[in-house]
């Protein structure tokens, strides 16, 4: 998800350009839960300039036992090996991390960026999901299509939730 905030922007920024970019649950914008984007902005903006940029927000830690309840995916043995066990603990949000992500996305969504996009572009979109407002990147995708952007597609997986490539063979 992250790694398609960055990926876009890097693109709009000229920091890198693709050939063509395939997205898999990109956060084009934050989930409007546990608290709706207008709020969310604004308090983790003020949460910063008091200090609290690093603090962690206590969202985005997926850390559980509990596979029935997980958001990321439906693949039991991944969960275990990916979520429960990670190699690489995925941390907690801080509030720092939350202000800048809804710079990116911001960004990213502008007329302007949507105008001068034109790298080739597949969004998947996890139908399930939980973690990113997919609604955004469906709308992303349509922004792009309407600006005269040819050659972009969004394909949702139905019921799928986040973590498309490590999903169960069943989405696939």
């Amino acid at each position: 998800s992250m790694g398609g905030t960055v990926l876009a922007y890097s693109q709009l920024k000229r920091y890198v350009q693709f050939d063509g970019l395939i997205l898999c649950s990109p956060m084009i914008g934050l989930p409007q839960k546990p608290v709706p984007s207008s709020i969310g902005k604004k308090l983790a903006q003020v949460l910063s300039i008091l200090g609290f940029r690093e603090t962690p927000s206590f969202i985005g830690g997926y850390e559980t036992d509990d596979f029935a309840a997980n958001p990321l995916t439906h693949n039991k043995e991944l969960f275990e090996q990916v979520i429960v066990k990670p190699p690489f603990p995925i941390p907690m949000a801080t509030f720092g991390w939350i202000e800048q992500s809804y710079e990116a996305t911001e960004y990213i969504r502008l007329a302007q960026s949507i105008e001068q996009f034109r790298a080739p572009l597949r969004v998947l979109v996890s139908g399930g999901e939980t973690v990113v407002d997919p609604h955004a990147a469906a709308k992303w995708v349509l922004d792009l299509q309407k600006s005269g952007h040819e050659n972009c597609q969004v394909e949702v997986i139905v019921h799928a939730k986040h973590e498309l490539l490590a999903e169960a063979e069943e989405y696939y």
